[in-house]
């Protein structure tokens, strides 16, 4: 498999959910469903804050609910409906998104495409992110281990 891996998984929801917010900021609908841990929850925050649509797997519904129940943690606002009501949900969201005007449309948020490109080890990024670096540093003679600030 090729990818991201992310949480020890490939592939990972997070890094794709990142990528479609940098790419297609309000346009974007992002869906967790029944899982285990959080995989999901920081990708469909960036997801919501770039403008687009958040929707989780009801945690009742769900066979594993902890991806749900952390989604919904961060995410509080969005889109809550059992399993088998999301297809209709998804409809009515891509129909709305349909009948907007493209002028209508923001553009995606830059923190979102600079999360993606970090995610991505991308390292211009990484070095634009972090210029200075901590007050530390190795001081010791070779064979002895010590830190001096």
């Amino acid at each position: 498999m090729q990818g991201p891996r992310e949480n020890l998984h490939r592939p990972a929801i997070d890094p794709l959910f990142r990528s479609a917010a940098a790419a297609y900021g309000p346009r974007v609908i992002g869906v967790v469903l029944t899982g285990m841990l959080d995989d999901g929850t920081a990708g469909l925050m960036l997801v919501s804050t770039s403008g687009g649509e958040a929707v989780v797997q009801h945690p009742q519904s769900a066979l594993f609910p902890s991806m749900p129940r952390s989604a919904l943690t961060q995410v509080p606002n969005a889109h809550v409906r059992p399993l088998e009501q999301i297809p209709e949900l998804l409809l009515q969201l891509i129909r709305k998104d349909l009948a907007s005007e493209p002028g209508n449309l923001r553009q995606a948020p830059l923190q979102a495409a600079k999360e993606a490109r970090i995610a991505e080890l991308d390292m211009a990024e990484i070095s634009n992110e972090f210029e200075d670096p901590a007050g530390f540093s190795f001081a010791g003679e070779p064979g002895r281990k010590s830190w001096r600030a």
